[in-house]
């Protein structure tokens, strides 16, 4: 054959071919993988050596394999055959039936319930903004104010379905009396509640519950204006 003809043939087949013997990758006596060659076979068939007027017997053996030669001493184990894939089964239909489950779709409410809401985290980085503002009366601390508003803040917050924003947590310490002069029975009313509230749970708790929905849907301007009468605002019982 041509040299142009090899072009493209492996060394050992062209030997093959010159002597028209059979190379030891003898199409017919080998098994074949479930492997197709279609992309190989697309890429090579433009090129001249394997157009059918320049194609040897053996070449043409190997252009109609079905799949790619595997020699007869490569162990096929049974692991490694085609297998269909594991079908799973039906999945049981589930009940919200644990203990721990809601009953109904809405949040639970009630003592310790809490106010869940998204981001809420984020709402202890805009509520230490407000410390150079915060003024604290005698034997109060400002870990106390911080974390007593973070709660009444973060409640605001969950009521309107959002993250927690600036104006939740002014809200929260202008009611409170932190950022002005409070009157005298508010700011001793805040000493019973605030005291140590950032080591108990149940105080942080308390404080909001303490602030009822109407109060957290006003303004912080509204709060302040109605500062003096904080009864109305907060529910002192």
């Amino acid at each position: 054959m041509g040299e142009s003809a090899a072009i493209g043939v492996p060394p050992r087949a062209r030997v093959a071919i010159a002597n028209d013997s059979r190379p030891s990758l003898d199409v017919p006596r080998t098994t074949t993988t479930s492997v197709g060659c279609m992309g190989a076979r697309e890429h090579m068939k433009d090129l001249p050596q394997f157009q059918t007027a320049h194609r040897h017997p053996w070449i043409e053996r190997l252009w109609q394999a079905d799949g790619m030669p595997q020699p007869e001493y490569v162990p096929l184990k049974t692991n490694d055959g085609v297998r269909p894939g594991e079908r799973l089964p039906r999945p049981d239909p589930w009940l919200a039936d644990r203990p721990a489950d809601f009953a109904t779709p809405q949040q639970p409410e009630g003592r310790l319930m809490g106010s869940p809401g998204p981001d809420q985290g984020y709402g202890i980085k805009l509520a230490k903004h407000f410390a150079s503002r915060i003024q604290l009366g005698e034997h109060e601390h400002l870990a106390d104010a911080v974390a007593g508003c973070v709660a009444v803040g973060l409640k605001r917050a969950a009521l309107f379905g959002r993250a927690p924003v600036v104006y939740d947590f002014e809200l929260a310490y202008t009611l409170w009396g932190f950022l002005g002069e409070p009157p005298a029975d508010l700011l001793e009313f805040r000493k019973q509640m605030f005291a140590e509230c950032s080591h108990h749970y149940e105080d942080l708790r308390a404080i909001a519950d303490a602030v009822p929905e109407s109060t957290l849907r006003l303004s912080p301007a509204e709060v302040a204006s109605s500062l003096g009468a904080w009864k109305t605002l907060i529910s002192a019982d």
